[in-house]
């Protein structure tokens, strides 16, 4: 409900996408509103999966407005970490609120909306928790009723989230022995056209490219600083830091890996100054002291 207008009759023509290592569902598209009720459920299975990567899965829920022609707009999306619904009561999350961000665009501050889902999280001898959901939904109607508010048949609460804007803040040093990537030739020495990623909950960042030639000991250096906004509380926890190769005519190619804890991140609570480019920024560092980490292979 409350989803940002993305037409310019100040309405959108939303639609849910769930993304989960790789694999990707979607709801129906209901058109016109600003307010909706999907009503379905989507199922991933991983039955081939290795326990320790379902844990570390990130969950994206994405609300985008379907367009006819180009590419759909990203509305806004919130993320969970597979292993810690896993680890909640009942491996679930049940009928929640979550506000919606747009970590793709730096004018989009604060919410773009809001989602109501549930998300179950089920191993080997798992057993999913029954619901009444004719009670629950006459329940929440009621309290709708009571409060004064319009539920227009919806049976949704009001969003009781009050987030607040932070960011994320991660400035990439170098990288060294990093494997080549790129064929050597004629007119070519091969090498690698290296650059970080860092995703987490919905928003990208990324440094520039980096060109290193040679066959081994390549070691790019790129003293950047990437700002993600994240808005809090967050349910996601897995920061993604990826190293890749920059291809101009085909994919880039993911070279190495590492995963981050978002509640192991050092809190700075002094006032800050926002980068003048959204997502990179060449100021002088003032965080804590650099540390070296191991890049783990492909695929992320």
């Amino acid at each position: 409900r409350d989803l940002k207008g993305e037409d310019l009759s100040g309405l959108s023509d939303p639609y849910a996408r769930l993304k989960v290592m790789g694999r990707v569902r979607k709801t129906r598209v209901i058109k016109k509103c600003t307010s909706c009720v999907f009503d379905e459920t989507l199922y991933f299975n991983f039955a081939d999966a290795r326990p320790s990567a379902i844990a570390e899965a990130n969950v994206e829920v994405a609300i985008f407005d379907h367009d006819v022609f180009g590419g759909h707009d990203l509305i806004g999306s919130c993320s969970f970490t597979a292993g810690a619904v896993h680890a909640l009561e009942g491996h679930e999350v049940y009928r929640e609120w979550r506000g919606l961000i747009d970590g793709s665009n730096a004018s989009d501050n604060g919410y773009q909306g809001f989602v109501k889902l549930s998300i179950t999280v089920l191993g080997p001898g798992d057993e999913q928790r029954a619901h009444d959901v004719d009670r629950e939904y006459q329940e929440e109607l009621e309290r709708e009723l009571e409060s004064g508010g319009d539920a227009g048949g919806m049976a949704v609460e009001g969003p009781a989230e009050d987030g607040s804007l932070v960011y994320l803040v991660a400035y990439v040093w170098e990288a060294e022995d990093l494997p080549k990537m790129d064929a050597s030739g004629i007119f070519a020495r091969g090498g690698i056209e290296a650059y970080v990623r860092v995703d987490f909950n919905g928003a990208t960042a990324r440094t520039s490219s980096i060109t290193v030639t040679g066959t081994k000991n390549l070691s790019p250096d790129f003293r950047e600083e990437l700002w993600l906004p994240v808005t809090e509380p967050t349910a996601a926890t897995r920061i993604t830091v990826g190293l890749w190769d920059y291809n101009s005519f085909s994919r880039d190619r993911p070279v190495a890996h590492l995963y981050l804890d978002y509640k192991d991140v050092l809190r700075n609570s002094s006032k800050i100054k926002l980068p003048r480019s959204f997502g990179l920024s060449r100021s002088p560092y003032q965080g804590p002291r650099p540390r070296w980490h191991n890049l783990y292979g492909a695929p992320l």
